[in-house]
């Protein structure tokens, strides 16, 4: 399971519904925390996670390793 980082600024993302997508080399796992909220994109190598262990509830991402794309 996934552990909070101690360092940095912090990101907590609830994990409502999901959809995973297998991908040749990466897991990518579609979530949101409910349907009011627009659906985030998480992608994790094949050998850093097993779809069996389950999706975690939060996940936690410090704020420099998230890429924001904006719509327009």
């Amino acid at each position: 399971m996934q552990k909070k980082p101690k360092e940095g600024h912090i990101t907590e993302l609830t994990v409502g519904e999901y959809r995973i997508l297998e991908d040749p080399f990466e897991w990518n796992i579609s979530f949101r925390k409910d349907e009011n909220c627009e659906w985030l994109q998480w992608k994790i190598s094949k050998s850093d996670w097993n779809p069996s262990v389950g999706v975690p509830k939060v996940l936690y991402a410090r704020e420099e390793d998230l890429l924001l794309l904006d719509r327009e």
